[in-house]
């Protein structure tokens, strides 16, 4: 394909927006079916990414919007990794859109690697083994949570009030570190 051949279109952006393939918002593609836009003449397949979003409560009318005012002759395929009810989405795109076909593949050809950041450090989430049937946690990231809950217990560390001092019983050697909200 190449730069001439694809285009981009979100309500902030319009990047070469007559090529033959345009990617864009859905909330975009609803707008352009509703004013009808000559853009769309021709138009033969719509590739919705993320239709899990059917499902959110701000943005699911809009994509519902789009499958249901899409001409019948532009074929949908409807992409998602997270939807838990693919076969039930496939029965409404049947009553919906006419002949539909299911496709589920539990395959990952891209290993999804998960990260937490405790402080200003970032950890893998799991530690792989080859020989292991199952990833286990991190052993680096549970010692540095171990370190930290020390280190903020030790923080909480008050000395006792000795007399003295003019009732203070503070230490010259040892201030405490105002109190983490």
């Amino acid at each position: 394909y190449g730069r001439d051949q694809i285009g981009l279109l979100t309500g902030d952006l319009s990047v070469n927006a007559n090529a033959p393939v345009v990617v864009m918002t859905t909330e975009v593609l609803r707008n352009m079916l509703y004013a009808d836009s000559p853009a769309l003449q021709g138009l033969s397949h719509v590739v919705m990414d993320e239709v899990h979003f059917l499902a959110d409560r701000m943005r699911g009318p809009v994509w519902e919007e789009v499958i249901l005012q899409l001409p019948e002759e532009v074929r949908v395929v409807s992409l998602s990794a997270t939807v838990s009810n693919a076969e039930e989405f496939g029965g409404w795109m049947q009553t919906v859109r006419g002949d539909t076909t299911v496709v589920v593949d539990e395959h990952r050809p891209v290993p999804l690697w998960q990260h937490i950041l405790v402080g200003k450090r970032l950890f893998d989430l799991f530690a792989y083994d080859a020989d292991a049937e199952q990833p286990r946690v991190n052993p680096d990231l549970v010692r540095h949570i171990a370190h930290r809950r020390e280190a903020d217990r030790m923080s909480d560390w008050q000395p006792r009030r000795q007399g003295g001092r003019g009732g203070q019983g503070r230490s010259r050697f040892y201030r405490p570190l105002p109190r983490r909200r």
